[in-house]
């Protein structure tokens, strides 16, 4: 969080700095569980909205009509922004640890297809 600071303080103009740094320090003397949880409910509503959507855009192109429930449809775009989610962040763990588990498996001789491609060698 301080790098963070650091480079607004060097981007950004004085005032627009000193409200970025409160935020961030109300933001830090504040957070809780429930503050965590309600931003992902919103994430969760805001990304089901993207699927939603395309939904909407497909039928439209192909000229079909919803026929599922409400609860259906809301549900399945729920469920796929879950799933992207838990995908990127998979990504993301993978980024970081994956060069460590291909140095492991390269210690222990495993042969795995494609792992050398982990590698930062």
């Amino acid at each position: 969080v301080k790098n963070l600071i650091d480079v607004a303080d060097r981007g950004l103009p004085d005032n627009a700095y000193e409200v970025v740094k409160q935020q961030i320090l109300d933001i830090q003397a504040h957070s809780s569980v429930s503050l965590i949880l309600g931003s992902l409910f919103l994430l969760g509503m805001a990304g089901s909205q993207v699927f939603l959507t395309l939904a909407a855009g497909l039928n439209l192109a192909f000229g079909v009509k919803e026929e599922r429930r409400l609860w259906q449809v809301h549900g399945t775009a729920l469920l796929l922004t879950i799933l992207i989610f838990l995908l990127l962040l998979i990504a993301m763990v993978l980024l970081v640890v994956g060069p460590s588990i291909s140095h492991w498996l390269e210690s222990r001789r495993i042969n795995v297809p494609f792992a050398s491609f982990l590698s930062t060698n």
